[in-house]
């Protein structure tokens, strides 16, 4: 009960996810997000790679939710420019370095809330970025996925220790299980 209550956040994000995934259209059917753009004065140092320029734009915006971009992230324009995509739940923000203008182009592509949801549901800490509030909310999702998993192994021992002679438990238990087993076979 107690680890319920204290993941109620996370299982309540795990829920709502999976109903967007299941009700909307796919991801490339979707509309696209609005955007804004802003230019931001921006001198590039000479003689770095590009991943090193990308770095060094990441410590100069501080956008939150956003960790270092990597390396599939960055990519060359037709005009030689810097193109960097910094992935956030709250959208993208794609970073262009104009280096021969002293500038960077940021075009924000906002995300609603379902993206939102979707993006801390997957939120865990082998890629949450290296900031606060991301570190914090993946040590709190990973909770839930143990407490969710605590919390069905519990009970599971509940079941059998106490109503394991209920005959409607037991139809219960088969059809879920059987339907589980049914659902992996077709998706094969």
């Amino acid at each position: 009960m107690y680890a319920g209550l204290f993941t109620f956040t996370a299982l309540v994000v795990y829920g709502l996810s999976g109903l967007i995934d299941s009700v909307l259209p796919a991801w490339s059917e979707r509309q696209s997000p609005p955007t804004t753009e802003q230019f931001m004065l921006f001198t590039a140092p000479t003689s770095v790679s590009d991943k090193q320029l990308a770095d060094i734009v990441y410590e100069e915006l501080d956008l939150p939710l956003s960790g270092p971009a990597e390396d599939y992230a960055l990519r060359r324009d037709a005009e030689q420019n810097l193109v960097i995509s910094f992935y956030t739940p709250n959208g993208v923000r794609t970073v262009t370095v104009l280096e021969q203008q002293g500038q960077l182009k940021i075009v924000r592509a906002s995300a609603g809330l379902s993206s939102f949801i979707t993006g801390m549901h997957g939120a865990v800490l082998r890629y949450a970025a290296p900031r606060f509030l991301n570190q914090a909310w993946a040590y709190y999702n990973e909770a839930g996925l143990w407490a969710l998993g605590f919390m069905a192994l519990s009970g599971l021992v509940l079941w059998l220790a106490s109503r394991s002679h209920l005959i409607w438990a037991r139809a219960v238990f088969a059809v879920g299980n059987g339907a589980f087993v049914l659902l992996y076979w077709l998706m094969r």
